[in-house]
């Protein structure tokens, strides 16, 4: 067995580089790192999230892959007592991730290349590839809302949640049809009144539009605090016209008016 060669220090700077142009990121910082010492099969990315403050409990984690077997989402695995989520890579050639944590900005996540951003003395060094993802924490707007002609049913404890639908993240993934990624940014309590106070994150300087020409709106729903089965669909009322969606804005009316969609 011929002794393994010692990569001399432009070698390493070299394969290191190549790593770092094939992680992308538009909109929040990202330094590529690798791991020595992680004990973790070969053949996962890890993605370890910051701040260290970060509720990872409320991390979600959108992902799709490309491969032999076509296109797919794929799961991400937290390693409990920690901010590191591992992604297994399987088969697949390109990997891209959505990352959503209340209160702090989108993150996103493109390796065109798995094949190449695993390959040689990196991936025999180190084991496994390692993004480092720095969440940047957004000021928060307050959103009063009240639905019309609501009347209180059997459900006892109704919550009202806001998600944050982002349209751009179909394109970005990579499919065409399929469920759009979406994300809990708030869940507040629904008063008998029908009124209801919650902080969302301001998205509106973050101009995720670029990816694709679309945008990304806000969708609530009356929730079973329980079961978390949707009661009632919300829809704003703007002039008199409802719309399905609220738009993205850096403040809003107080109250804000909703209309009952839909009842479930």
């Amino acid at each position: 067995m011929p002794t393994p060669r010692t990569l001399n220090h432009t070698e390493n700077i070299y394969l290191l580089g190549q790593l770092a142009v094939m992680l992308l990121s538009s909109f929040f910082s990202v330094s590529c790192c690798i791991g020595a010492d992680e004990p973790e099969p070969h053949g996962a990315f890890m993605v370890t999230l910051l701040p260290r403050d970060l509720p990872v409990d409320q991390v979600e984690i959108h992902l799709f892959a490309t491969g032999p077997f076509g296109g797919g989402g794929q799961g991400a695995q937290h390693q409990s007592g920690s901010h590191d989520f591992f992604i297994p890579e399987g088969t697949a050639k390109t990997l891209k991730a959505i990352i959503c944590c209340p209160g702090y900005d989108i993150a996103t996540i493109s390796v065109p290349s798995v094949a190449a951003s695993t390959h040689g003395a990196l991936v025999t060094m180190k084991r496994l590839s390692m993004i480092r993802l720095s969440m940047i924490r957004l000021s928060m707007i307050r959103l009063s809302g009240q639905i019309a002609s609501y009347k209180p049913g059997a459900e006892k404890d109704p919550v009202v949640c806001s998600d944050y639908v982002a349209d751009w993240g179909m394109k970005f993934l990579g499919y065409s049809e399929g469920m759009v990624p979406t994300f809990k940014v708030a869940v507040v309590p629904l008063l008998p009144d029908g009124s209801f106070s919650a902080e969302i994150p301001d998205f509106s300087h973050v101009p995720y539009k670029s990816y694709s020409g679309t945008a990304a709106d806000l969708q609530l729903f009356v929730r079973s605090k329980k079961s978390w089965n949707i009661l009632l669909d919300l829809t704003p009322k703007s002039d008199g016209t409802p719309g399905e969606r609220l738009k993205i804005k850096a403040s809003y009316d107080n109250p804000t008016l909703f209309s009952i969609r839909r009842s479930h």
